[in-house]
């Protein structure tokens, strides 16, 4: 089973326009808020991989940081956009659980580097 990533939901928020009613104004405003969101997420991602990789603290706590927008984005998708599928309601769901243990892993994560001696 593949998930969705926002790339896929852009596409899809293009195709909603064409197929169902959407008042004028609102359509753009989700698009350009589904383009934010894949911005978001590719910065935490990376910031994430590079402060696990470098192992400093930095990296992980802006991921950390970013996590909470994302949070909030994954949120609109699943309750608040204009027309909620019931597969973008499983998807998000299955993305909030992913983020709560990137979250978790990521607190610990600062948490050993903090105390690792440097050499």
């Amino acid at each position: 089973m593949a998930i969705r990533q926002p790339a896929s939901a852009l596409a899809d928020g293009f195709t909603r326009g064409q197929t169902l009613p959407f008042a004028p104004q609102i359509l753009p405003i989700e698009i350009v808020l589904l383009f934010i969101l894949l911005l978001l997420e590719l910065l935490r991602i990376s910031f994430g991989k590079s402060g696990n990789l470098t192992e400093r603290i930095g990296g992980v706590s802006a991921s950390i940081v970013l996590s909470i927008p994302s949070l909030m984005g994954i949120l609109y998708i699943a309750f608040w956009q204009t027309y909620v599928l019931r597969i973008e309601l499983i998807l998000a769901s299955v993305q909030i659980v992913f983020l709560g243990l990137e979250f978790i892993l990521a607190i610990f994560s600062v948490i050993t580097f903090a105390r690792a001696t440097p050499y």
